[in-house]
């Protein structure tokens, strides 16, 4: 007799279970579709970022490059800003303005990262900043499910700086009377091929092709030719070259000539080296003429570039023998932020005189006995330029 009492609670209560379960359900569904909206707008944030991101990048390489090219920030500004209209951030066309896109210069910071220095020349780098939100080109991002978030938008911003080292190169080379004697370390002596003959009749003579000084110097600059291409520098490379103002006879020669202008074509400035090389070389060593002649290449040419960083290279096999002191020299190149490594060749050359040059323009000092040790200079001091920075 008591299971249909039983039976009656058990239908009386049936409802009641039925409508909680409801109510869970509904609660649960609910607390699912927020979830679920707040992971949805959460890609979404995501996504946008990562495209804002390449937008960055991309529009700061575009400014830099078009900086190294044209050599003018406007063209360079137009560059990034017609770039970033190829890019969509959440649905809308990405806009940038001028003063989204500045221009300075990077340097190296001894931990392996770069420091940017906005309107600091050389200017090597670009920094674009691009964002979305209010006062920015670009509106504020909307997101999904606009009803069911605190904000119905949201803003972003980016920032990148890519840039790269152009170079104009100067090198400066002693053709002063001893650059035509051999390696033995000994005045007036010439390559054994000809002993025979006087030194009036050597010193009035082409240097000997492949055993003078000057020979072993063109060799040394195949190699500081071949590591810039090799690197892919954007370098320009001009050549100057001194000894003294000299006359004898039909022969003569002038204290300093620039005998390459800065050329993207490295083979220009080794073309003029070895031309050179055909004629006798004479005089004396007026240093301090050399390097105020190679600051004027890389200062006051037309070739000259506002991006470049500017490098000398000087060569002596002696000491100054004519002209003013070249550390007046070197403070003046310095001043125009250009920077002088030397290269002493020979027990002949002011090993001082070349390392205090270096040391006041924030360069390096070489000294080589044989050619394959000048080659090797002239080789670790293209290995030792910069070359492309991105952060």
């Amino acid at each position: 007799m008591c299971k249909p009492i039983r039976r009656r609670r058990l239908i009386r209560n049936g409802p009641s279970r039925r409508g909680a379960t409801l109510v869970l359900i509904a609660v649960m569904s609910s607390a699912l579709v927020g979830m679920g909206a707040l992971v949805i707008n959460w890609s979404f944030i995501e996504l946008t970022n990562t495209q804002l991101r390449s937008a960055t990048d991309a529009a700061a390489k575009a400014a830099a490059v078009a900086l190294s090219q044209t050599q003018n920030k406007s063209d360079a500004r137009a560059a990034a800003k017609q770039l970033v209209k190829n890019y969509y951030i959440g649905g809308q066309k990405l806009k940038i303005t001028n003063a989204d896109i500045e221009f300075g210069n990077g340097t190296q910071d001894g931990q392996g990262g770069y420091t940017f220095t906005p309107d600091v020349s050389p200017l090597n780098c670009a920094r674009v900043t691009a964002r979305c939100g209010e006062g920015a080109a670009t509106s504020s991002v909307p997101v999904f499910f606009s009803n069911l978030m605190p904000e119905g938008t949201f803003d972003l911003q980016k920032e990148a700086t890519a840039g790269r080292y152009d170079h104009d190169v100067c090198v400066v080379v002693d053709r002063s009377g001893s650059m035509a004697w051999d390696l033995s370390g000994e005045d007036f002596s010439y390559p054994a091929e000809y002993n025979n003959d006087s030194t009036l009749q050597n010193y009035f003579r082409a240097p000997h092709p492949t055993e003078s000084r000057w020979a072993k110097l063109v060799e040394a600059l195949e190699s500081f030719k071949d590591v810039i291409d090799s690197r892919n520098l954007n370098a320009q490379v001009g050549l100057a070259s001194y000894s003294s103002d000299y006359t004898f006879g039909l022969f003569e020669s002038s204290k300093v000539t620039q005998d390459q202008v800065m050329s993207p074509d490295t083979g220009d400035f080794l073309d003029a080296a070895y031309a050179i090389g055909q004629e006798p070389i004479i005089g004396d060593t007026d240093i301090k003429a050399g390097i105020d002649n190679g600051r004027l290449i890389l200062t006051s040419s037309s070739e000259r570039r506002m991006t470049a960083t500017r490098t000398m290279v000087l060569l002596s096999d002696g000491r100054k023998t004519s002209g003013g002191n070249p550390l007046t020299g070197a403070s003046k190149a310095f001043d125009k932020r250009i920077t002088v490594h030397t290269v002493s060749f020979g027990d002949g050359a002011d090993q001082q005189a070349l390392t205090d040059i270096a040391e006041a323009t924030g360069g390096r000092h070489y000294h080589a006995l044989t050619g394959d040790q000048l080659a090797d200079a002239f080789k670790d001091i293209a290995e030792q330029l910069p070359a492309i920075l991105m952060e």
